[in-house]
């Protein structure tokens, strides 16, 4: 693909920071941190360990061995914006084994690539890309490069109205300096919120005194704080490379594996699934807003 995505569709929604009656302290990227209960050093390299994971299936999921896995749908989408659907989906469907959808877009956008890796790794820019979310909490930092992000999603699908949270551990990683990068994300369970799987878990793993990783997510299930369903992601993300034609373009790829959870019809959850990849004409959008505003 080498045409740039188009501008053309309406703004995105204002959105709100995430704030609570608990104490908290300011971090770097301008978000509430919670002064609250934080994972164990045994459940923090657990996550390490997943969310490198998740890095390395990012990059297996575009490398070119990968490509039959992957067909393109035939929806509208705005100019230059590509967007597919794993082989994966069509085994669960046919299975019925879970509700797990799987999507990539791709498109090229006008930015290097390194710039549009500066900014997707601040939280804080979500709000630029993702419609359905209204808040973020920066729950901690494990390093420079990985937090743990809590999301608040609002959608309405017809006369439907849904609100989810996700926990994730997220990681930027620069695969090649100034030409490829990647940012990755997956599900855990936190103690800070648990759900009633990971309390199932919990007390299994007690009563037969087994010694498990606790921050593995154990799929979408009720939050027991908030009372409201926690969407499960697997390994999903952003793909960044130059453009070798053009330092000044990349080619922009985001995969979002997720399972909205709770008894939404499957069709629904699909349809909201598979514009998910939209996220790459919010960016583009966001970055071009941000140029003119330098320019001013």
């Amino acid at each position: 693909m080498r045409e740039s995505i188009d501008d053309d569709q309406g703004d995105n929604d204002t959105k709100s920071m995430y704030s609570s009656d608990e104490e908290d302290e300011d971090d770097v990227y301008g978000i509430k941190k919670k002064r609250n209960v934080m994972l164990s050093f045994q459940n923090g390299a657990s996550c390490m360990t997943l969310v490198n994971m998740a890095v390395s299936e990012l990059l297996q999921h575009t490398h070119s061995c990968s490509q039959a896995s992957w067909y393109k749908l035939d929806m509208k989408t705005p100019t230059g914006l590509s967007i597919y659907e794993h082989a994966e989906n069509l085994k669960n469907r046919e299975d019925h084994t879970n509700d797990f959808f799987i999507h990539m877009g791709a498109a090229t956008v006008a930015a290097p690539a390194k710039q549009i890796f500066d900014f997707l790794s601040n939280p804080l820019c979500r709000f630029s890309y993702d419609i359905m979310v209204n808040s973020v909490q920066l729950m901690e930092k494990l390093d420079d490069n990985t937090f743990v992000l809590r999301l608040f999603h609002q959608n309405k699908q017809c006369f439907l109205k849904t609100e989810r949270e996700t926990i994730i551990i997220v990681r930027n990683t620069v695969i090649i300096p100034g030409e490829k990068f990647i940012i990755a994300a997956v599900s855990i369970e936190h103690p800070a919120y648990p759900t009633e799987n990971g309390q199932r878990f919990m007390m299994a793993n007690l009563s037969k005194k087994r010694q498990r990783s606790e921050s593995i997510s154990k799929g979408s299930s009720l939050c027991m704080n908030s009372g409201v369903i926690r969407t499960e992601i697997r390994p999903s993300g952003w793909i960044i490379e130059r453009d070798p034609k053009n330092k000044h373009q990349s080619r922009v790829k985001y995969i979002m594996n997720i399972d909205f959870g709770g008894n939404v019809p499957s069709s629904i959850k699909r349809s909201v699934a598979k514009k998910q990849p939209f996220a790459i004409y919010h960016l583009a959008k966001a970055l071009r807003k941000k140029q003119k505003m330098r320019r001013h």
